[in-house]
């Protein structure tokens, strides 16, 4: 075999594996290397076949409360470092808190708190059991 047919091949094998590592290896790095944190303590809860991930404290209930539905109550915890699958659950333990549909967003109270929660529609989720 002459080096140029030889030279041919191994670059061909070497762009193949480049292709496979752009395609397969790339996309889940930052979750294998604990990057891709954002999602991993974040609280979640799991309402009408949809995650949401909460993001801030504090709504004020008065300017609110007229276009609030009430669903139901968290009903299961799955722990911190897991996602929550089923309809009210949550990687919190907030069992027994009340739960609104607010637009586009989930209302949380328990005790004093009120919590938005707004749903996740970007980002690679990583496996769930890497979290185990």
């Amino acid at each position: 075999m002459s080096s140029r047919k030889r030279n041919i091949r191994l670059g061909c094998i070497m762009i193949i594996g480049t292709l496979i590592v752009f395609a397969f290896v790339l996309p889940r790095l930052p979750c294998y290397l604990h990057i891709y944190q954002p999602k991993e303590f974040m609280p979640m809860v799991f309402i009408n076949n949809r995650t949401y991930a909460f993001k801030e404290y504090h709504i004020e209930w008065s300017e609110i409360k007229d276009e609030v539905i009430y669903l139901g109550q968290i009903e299961s915890y799955v722990g911190e470092k897991r996602y929550p699958k089923e309809n009210f659950q949550a990687n919190k333990d907030i069992i027994g808190a009340s739960v609104y549909q607010y637009r586009e967003n989930i209302i949380i109270t328990d005790e004093n708190d009120i919590c938005l929660f707004v749903p996740i529609t970007s980002g690679v989720p990583c496996p769930d059991f890497f979290f185990r």
